[in-house]
């Protein structure tokens, strides 16, 4: 189901949730969509003298349903941000001829250019340099001053290098989890009646991302809204294209280059696992904001206690050499907690960098030995808070080449 076809489907995000504005909708493409709003009703205790039924009062409307989609880059950022319940962060680009590189403190040094709107946490992708490397990702370890912008030797450890050379410090926004409960309205169109539905209020309670080697990146969301109204002609908003960037390969896409290795780029503990051959990898976000009991057309309801935000991460890979023993054998220390990050660039080198900064294992399955044959390792991850980066950071880096 595609806006390429008979049914298209556009939204938009809504100020005020269950009331469409009108602004631009986006039309998006979805390998599937759907969306069904059910009626809970209740017959009354009292009735009328001739035991006859005047109203069956509607007690609840639940409109709720799921979309999947090829994962482009920029296409689903506001699905995105309200399944973590949070606007993205804006971008940031500083560019100058006066940056330098300073191996004690690891930083970043220039007069002309303002750190001011980098955020620790943030990563970011720097380019221009020689001896550093032309390209290269960093996170910010610490606040930045007004000359000084210090890095993560994790990521990168820098050498000296003189400024003169023009250098860009970047990144096209960034989701961290947040507490804002964020809505839109989705409009269903059958371009060949010209009928349809319009569902208001609709909001993100799961995002899944991932892939099975070596397939295409996919993702998945779980929606849940306030209303459905039919409609026989299409909303007055003007529409909006997709930026149709290429689709996410997980066999020449995962890394931050364009590499058949489908481990490169994966970090665990911040050490980079070239070893180690990722058959499967799943990200689910769980938001607890429009989980269920958390929006409906009689008004917005209170979350209970067990509903919080759930971050997972499932994990089949292949053991080729001794870098991956600490990531494959983590199930017998299970009271660490670890981190994990890697980066998917597509073939118009927009690089996107996924960080979980405290992961603890939930479950382990190792199949048994066999003579032929890989070494194959399920692994399950539940994540905690972090004081910086939250449960999970996605970072968008715009244009970034090596």
């Amino acid at each position: 189901m595609s806006g390429l076809g008979l049914i298209a489907i556009r939204r938009v995000r809504e100020a005020t949730q269950g009331t469409t504005p009108a602004g631009n909708m986006t039309t998006h493409y979805f390998e599937n969509f759907g969306l069904n709003g059910s009626i809970a009703r209740e017959q009354p205790g009292n009735v009328r003298s001739d035991r006859q039924v005047v109203d069956n009062p509607a007690t609840d409307i639940d409109v709720s349903g799921t979309a999947s989609a090829d994962v482009v880059y920029g296409d689903y950022d506001g699905m995105i941000e309200e399944a973590m319940a949070n606007a993205m962060a804006a971008a940031v680009s500083v560019t100058a001829s006066d940056i330098a590189a300073v191996a004690s403190g690891n930083k970043l040094t220039g007069t002309s250019g303002s750190w001011a709107s980098f955020a620790v946490g943030d990563f970011v992708w720097v380019s221009g340099m020689t001896t550093n490397g032309t390209g290269f990702l960093a996170m910010v370890s610490s606040a930045p001053v007004t000359t000084d912008l210090p890095l993560s030797t994790t990521f990168k450890t820098l050498v000296n290098e003189s400024a003169g050379a023009s250098i860009t410090v970047k990144h096209a926004g960034r989701f961290r989890l947040g507490t804002s409960i964020l809505t839109a309205s989705y409009e269903r169109l059958n371009s060949g009646s010209t009928k349809g539905n319009v569902y208001r209020g609709v909001g993100i309670n799961s995002w899944d991302i991932g892939f099975t080697h070596p397939n295409k990146w996919t993702q998945s969301f779980g929606l849940m809204g306030m209303s459905r109204t039919r409609i026989s002609a299409a909303l007055a908003n003007a529409t909006t294209a997709a930026t149709g960037n290429p689709l996410w390969n997980s066999n020449t896409n995962f890394g931050m280059a364009s590499l058949t290795s489908p481990g490169t780029g994966f970090r665990f503990d911040g050490t980079l696992i070239t070893d180690l051959l990722i058959q499967s990898l799943k990200i689910t976000v769980g938001n607890p904001l429009m989980a269920f009991g958390g929006a409906g057309a009689l008004g917005k309801q209170g979350v209970s206690l067990d509903n919080r935000f759930d971050v997972k991460v499932d994990l089949t890979a292949y053991r080729t050499g001794s870098t991956a023993e600490d990531l494959l054998d983590d199930a017998a220390d299970p009271a660490t907690s670890h981190t994990m990050g890697f980066g998917v660039r597509d073939n118009s080198t927009n690089g996107t960098y996924f960080y979980l900064p405290a992961l603890q294992v939930s479950a382990e399955s190792v199949p048994p030995a066999q003579q032929s044959g890989k070494e194959t390792v399920t692994l399950s991850y539940v994540a905690k808070v972090d004081s910086t980066h939250t449960m999970f950071q996605v970072s968008k880096l715009g244009a970034c080449t090596q």
